[in-house]
């Protein structure tokens, strides 16, 4: 950890209402979140309204759906998050991000106070680890023993089979725009909380690679992958499952 003597970029907030799903764990004593960054020199091109938007809807997204019992852990995630993907995540509006600042307000007693931390990519970069698979690879992002966030590269043309999950609990957010869910094209920014035992499947249908987020609770069990034949019949999403975020 560094500290920046200028951080560049938009600040993200988050109001306390914002926040009630993590809440949950912290009493309700946190009463907001900020986050800014500073993005690498060859951002310059990207808009900067959708990085935003983009940015601010893949923090909510995962705060509203991990399970995390310190102010630390929180930190922790929003690093590994942010800073982990760098250059090689090739999306128009994901910026590169090299410094990082999270600030954290919360009800101590009587007082709201301040925690802050601050990360460089240069020397605070996150090595994740990388699993070769089927479709593509899986970015671990973050795991603890109560969930896991990963993020799901799925190659040119690929395909995730035909699955469904018994004792996890499952919310995915797709990433990119060249995806098909179910049979049908499906927007960047669309998350889904599936039900256990819902069959769903996901295939690629350009040559660049596509993105999916995915939390598991608890962390991903590889006996809870249950593939199913790839003729199995794929039920259409209802609208108490889907949530967009940007």
């Amino acid at each position: 950890m560094v500290k920046v003597v200028r951080l560049l970029g938009q600040e993200i907030a988050f109001e306390k209402q914002e926040l009630k799903s993590l809440n949950r764990f912290f009493n309700g004593s946190i009463e907001g979140l900020a986050i800014r960054y500073a993005m690498q020199a060859d951002a310059g091109k990207k808009d900067p309204n959708s990085m935003l938007r983009r940015l601010r809807g893949e923090v909510l997204f995962v705060l509203e759906h991990v399970v995390l019992h310190d102010f630390e852990s929180i930190f922790l995630l929003l690093q590994s998050l942010l800073l982990s993907d760098g250059s090689r995540l090739n999306i128009e509006d994901r910026p590169s991000i090299r410094q990082l600042e999270c600030k954290l307000k919360y009800q101590q007693g009587e007082q709201v106070v301040q925690k802050k931390a601050v990360f460089d990519a240069s020397c605070d970069g996150v090595s994740v680890n990388v699993e070769q698979n089927n479709f593509g690879q899986v970015d671990v992002v973050f795991e603890n023993e109560d969930c896991g966030l990963y993020r799901l590269r799925i190659a040119p043309f690929a395909k995730i089979p035909v699955h469904m999950h018994k004792m996890m609990s499952e919310a995915e957010l797709v990433a990119s725009d060249n995806l098909s869910l179910q049979g049908k094209p499906v927007k960047s920014g669309t998350s889904i909380k599936w039900p256990q035992g819902f069959p769903h499947c996901y295939i690629n249908l350009g040559g660049n690679e596509q993105l999916v987020l995915c939390i598991d609770k608890p962390a991903f069990n590889p006996s809870d992958e249950i593939e199913l034949p790839e003729d199995t019949h794929l039920p259409e999403l209802k609208n108490d499952m889907i949530k967009n975020y940007w």
